[in-house]
């Protein structure tokens, strides 16, 4: 095997994020700043309100609205 093929097979998704370069942590932020603003929580989001926990359980009641308006 060459020595540019070994260093292609250490390329890989894990090693990507275990290595979190700025880049992907940027494109992350980004991302998630979208998401926020797609779901209305722009301003929590961007005050820091918005931990994994009040993500979950927003998102929970958000499912559960939507659930019980099908059911009506």
């Amino acid at each position: 095997m060459t020595e540019a093929a070994k260093e292609l097979k250490k390329s890989t998704l894990t090693n990507l994020y275990n290595a979190r370069p700025h880049w992907l942590t940027n494109a992350h932020q980004v991302l998630d700043a979208a998401v926020a603003d797609a779901y209305g929580w722009s301003s929590a989001w961007s005050r820091g309100d918005l931990d994994n926990e009040e993500i979950i359980t927003r998102l929970f009641a958000l499912n559960q609205e939507r659930s019980s308006v099908k059911e009506a």
